[in-house]
């Protein structure tokens, strides 16, 4: 209808003009003939009174449609502002829903490392078993202690000889050996960042040892018992079956496994960036009363970046033993 009356518009100006041009030309003409004058006259006066007749009609039609347009078009933006209302509606309850206090004993905002995101197959049975002595929640889930929200193994805190971390990096296919990217998501995620980081400062990392199973531990502390002078000496560098953090899925053994690696720029680089990340240098120099292990720069323990930044303490790293208030002691 736009176009008809667009149309009718230039007609409207058109005709009645060519009418009163061919008047103009004939003036001499319409002098002399009246009739011929009034003929051309009266066509004149019909051809812009019709098509201005013509023309307003379709004014007021397409006025109205318009109207209506634009009615519709009112009712579509309120109708899609009450959908729009309706999400928001729900992102708000999700909001006050996530303000809830939620049971945990966690007493910082960085997310506690997950234990298992998936799933379970059956409830899990959350233990309180007390208080260390520092004020911290001790708590077992299907074996496994957990202090403040934090999975513990050292030699007071064994794992369930079947325990195997679930939502690794890399499935572990093999729950009686070892693998060096089976570790939990968070853990490997937060290890690519760092590594990506070294290495845009000129150095290389690389994983020498992730997980590691209760089966794969006891054949390697054996080992060393048999080839390296006696458990006594065994116990000062390396956990018995079910206490090695390895099988936790948080820890794992950078290059060369050597004291050696403290003086290298790789380990000096860790030693003093791996907190930024969520890693803990997790048996500290001059420690061994505490955690019950020599020296290990290259092992890392993954912790979020909130307690990690704790644990560093601006260089004179604390264990976690020290922090919780626990020990670090096999019973016999």
């Amino acid at each position: 209808m736009k176009i008809l009356e667009t149309i009718f518009f230039y007609l409207t100006i058109i005709l009645p003009s060519f009418i009163l041009l061919i008047m103009i030309l004939n003036a001499k003409k319409m002098a002399k003939k009246p009739k011929y004058r009034q003929k051309l006259f009266k066509i004149f006066l019909i051809l812009l009174i019709v098509n201005g007749a013509i023309l307003t009609g379709l004014k007021i039609i397409n006025s109205k449609a318009d109207s209506n347009h634009t009615d519709k078009e009112n009712i579509n933006s309120k109708t899609n502002e009450s959908e729009s209302k309706e999400p928001e509606s729900n992102e708000a309850k999700e909001s006050i829903e996530d303000k809830e206090p939620k049971q945990s004993s966690t007493k910082n905002d960085d997310p506690v490392p997950p234990v298992n995101n998936d799933k379970p197959t059956k409830p899990v049975t959350t233990t309180p078993t007390g208080t260390t002595s520092k004020g911290f929640t001790i708590e077992t889930r299907e074996g496994v202690t957990y202090i403040d929200g934090y999975m513990v193994a050292n030699k007071t805190y064994p794992l369930p000889e079947n325990y195997v971390p679930e939502n690794t990096y890399k499935k572990i296919t093999n729950p009686n050996g070892a693998c060096a990217e089976c570790l939990i998501n968070d853990a490997y995620q937060a290890y690519t960042s760092l590594k990506k980081d070294a290495t845009s400062n000129g150095l290389n990392l690389w994983i020498a040892s992730g997980f590691r199973s209760y089966n794969y531990q006891a054949g390697l502390y054996n080992s060393y018992v048999k080839n390296r002078g006696g458990k006594e000496k065994a116990d000062t560098f390396s956990a018995r079956p079910g206490h090695s953090e390895h099988q936790t899925g948080y820890a794992f053994d950078l290059n060369s496994v050597d004291s050696s690696f403290a003086d290298t720029k790789e380990g000096k680089w860790i030693d003093s960036n791996c907190y930024k990340y969520g890693f803990i240098i997790r048996y500290p120099k001059g420690k061994d009363n505490e955690t019950g292990y020599k020296y290990e720069p290259w092992h890392l323990r993954f912790v979020g970046i909130d307690l990690a930044t704790k644990l560093y303490n601006a260089g004179d790293w604390i264990t976690m033993e020290d922090y919780f208030g626990i020990t670090s002691q096999y019973a016999d």
